[in-house]
């Protein structure tokens, strides 16, 4: 393999990790701010989410949809990550 492969592969693999620690960071703090949403069930989120016709419940099924279509996204990604990472330490024990 060409020593340039090698090297975009390497960036490639730092990159996707780093945007995957980026991904769990930011679920980790907006479910945490989902969790205080949830305790102080402010007027205004209800007002700006569709008014009077949406409930409490129908907001927690849908953020709790979301996160999990989120989880099992990252899930996928981090499977390619490690496919990837993977395939780069091959190709150096190869060459």
């Amino acid at each position: 393999m060409s020593d340039a492969f090698e090297q975009r592969l390497a960036a490639a693999v730092g990159a996707g990790w780093r945007t995957i620690l980026i991904a769990v960071l930011w679920m980790v703090v907006a479910w945490l701010g989902f969790l205080g949403l949830m305790h102080w069930r402010p007027a205004w989120l209800l007002t700006l989410w569709g008014g009077a016709g949406l409930t409490w419940p129908e907001v927690r099924n849908v953020v709790t949809w979301f996160f999990g279509a989120f989880k099992i996204v990252l899930w996928c990604f981090a499977i390619v990550m490690i496919f990837l990472t993977l395939w780069r330490r091959a190709l150096r024990r190869a060459a």
